[in-house]
């Protein structure tokens, strides 16, 4: 077996494996960031669409939104993993070095932070009055759907009040900087989440070979 090797492939326990892993506390926290993957590989699903219907919209929209309160809760829980794994190369490497990144850590201390806690994990009441204080522009689109049916519907303004909150209160008519503004973000969320899952999976790997269980198998071998 080799990594180059292609196609549908798992990795299963034994039953003296698992009784063995359930009272090791290594293996609790491998469970827990392999939950924390599915999360976000289930919120970067979420958001691919071509279509550009207003429920599409809100799927990019809140797959963002989640994406961010996700990697925020992932850090949290990263930062303890040196405990166990700290001397693991894969974890020197993936986490060890995205902790030694500052724009990182300021940026999920920051705006992940204030994300995650006023509007996706939270539903903070204070976040609308504060958000929508002060924007003064021509004309604002509530909601819109293609149909009358029940899903279908995207309530915009809900949406961009949330990233009015967390671009901050500027003076005036601040649209286009906010635009610029959102872009960078996305960005930024975009590749921190493309350096956790690479560093999440690879730790997970490590780890499940270093507790000696669940070999990888192919399953057309």
């Amino acid at each position: 077996m080799t990594d180059k090797q292609q196609g549908p492939w798992e990795i299963t326990l034994s039953g003296e494996e698992f009784e063995r892993l359930k009272q090791d506390e290594r293996f609790w926290a491998v469970l827990t960031l392999a939950r924390t993957v599915n999360a976000l590989r289930f919120v970067q699903v979420a958001g691919i669409s071509e279509k550009d219907t207003p429920s599409a919209q809100r799927q990019r929209m809140n797959s963002f939104l989640f994406l961010g309160a996700i990697l925020y809760e992932g850090l949290l829980f990263a930062r303890s993993l040196g405990e166990h794994f700290s001397e693991v190369p894969e974890f020197k490497e993936g986490f060890g070095r995205l902790f030694e990144d500052k724009a990182v850590l300021s940026f999920s201390d920051n705006t992940l932070r204030k994300l995650r806690k006023k509007f996706v994990f939270h539903f903070d009441k204070d976040m609308a009055p504060e958000a929508i204080r002060g924007r003064d522009l021509s004309r604002y689109a509530f909601a819109s759907g293609t149909d009358r049916q029940t899903g279908n519907a995207h309530y915009r303004l809900a949406d961009v009040a949330s990233l009015y909150y967390l671009f901050g209160e500027d003076e005036g008519d601040c649209e286009g900087d906010l635009q610029a503004w959102l872009g960078d973000v996305i960005r930024k969320t975009t590749d921190l989440s493309g350096r956790f899952g690479k560093a999440a999976e690879e730790l997970i790997a490590a780890a499940m070979k270093r507790l000696g269980a669940g070999a990888l198998k192919f399953k057309d071998q």
